[in-house]
Order: C-alpha cells, then structure tokens, then sequence
C-alpha cells in the first residue's frame, strides 16, 4: 500500500473482502450496519437499546463502565488510530483466516509511535482504548499467538494500574 490515510486502509481491506466491501458501501453511523462479518458491533441507532450488541460485552470486559462511559473510550480509541493513521505511513499486514467461522483477513497495522513502529492494537492496549477479545494469530515476522497473547495481557495489567483509559473509570 502506498498510500497511509486511513482511507486508503480502508479500501485497501475492501479490495481484499467482498463482505467488508459491502458494508464499507454504507456509512458508518447508519443503523443498517450492525455486524462485520457475523460479529455484532452494536452502532447505536435512534430509538434503539444502547447495550445492544458488543456495547454491553465491553463495558463488562473493561472494569464495568457504563455503556455510555463504553461508547466514549470507543470514540478515544477511534480518534487515537485516526491521528496515527493520519500521521505517518503505516504498514498493513494482513493473513486470511476464520477466527469465528466468518472468512475474513486479520489485519496487522505498523505505525510510527515515539520514533519506533509499534502494532496499533497494543498501542490501544497500553492506553486502556480496548479490550482482549479475539483470536489470536501468529504475528507478522513470527511472533507466536501465545508469547502476543501473554504479551497483550502485560500492557492490559500495565494499562489497568496506570488507570489508563477505560481503567480509570
């Protein structure tokens, strides 16, 4: 990929997944997206429930916050990928698998983080913007799923003594 925008990453993955490429169709905020490949996710539309869905799941996962409170570090966590997307190139590494039988690729991002390339998703690890809640798979340049497995649980237990983020709730 040559271009860094999160555009660009998001069309890239649309390029690769028929489904995620149907989906990508309709805005973000439009009730008629509710799952990504079989796995709910719960936007919050007008009129709805809001712990529908993943919403509730994580608040639980995450110290049991509020589901607003939920929703809000979700937004964090957004904003923060968003600017380090936007930032600097980044790398895309993807491997198809079906974690939860729904054919679909892992996505690895790279990105420049305090002059070093880091995995976004332990970057939103370490800052308290998400939770442990996948399959995981052996990283791009061999990194076993359990040494990233164990290693995802010491930012966890590092991030919730430090009240980052969701753990400061």
């Amino acid at each position: 990929m040559r271009d860094g925008s999160p555009l660009a990453l998001l069309n890239a993955l649309a390029d690769r997944n028929p489904a995620f490429a149907e989906r990508w169709r309709h805005a973000p905020d439009d009730p008629i997206i509710d799952t990504v490949g079989s796995v709910p996710y719960g936007w919050i539309a007008q009129g709805t429930d809001p712990g529908l869905y993943r919403i509730g799941d994580q608040a639980a996962d995450m110290g049991g916050i509020t589901h607003q409170q939920s929703v809000e570090i979700g937004k964090k966590a957004k904003e923060f990928t968003l600017y380090h997307l936007g930032k600097n190139p980044f790398t895309l590494h993807t491997e198809w698998d079906s974690p939860f039988n729904d054919k679909r690729y892992h996505g690895f991002i790279k990105v420049s983080y305090n002059g070093k390339k880091r995995f976004l998703h332990e970057l939103l690890v370490q800052k308290g913007h998400a939770r442990i809640h996948t399959k995981g798979s052996q990283l791009p340049g061999g990194t076993s799923e359990g040494k990233q497995e164990d290693h995802l649980y010491d930012l966890q237990r590092t991030a919730k003594s430090a009240k980052a983020g969701a753990w400061s709730l």
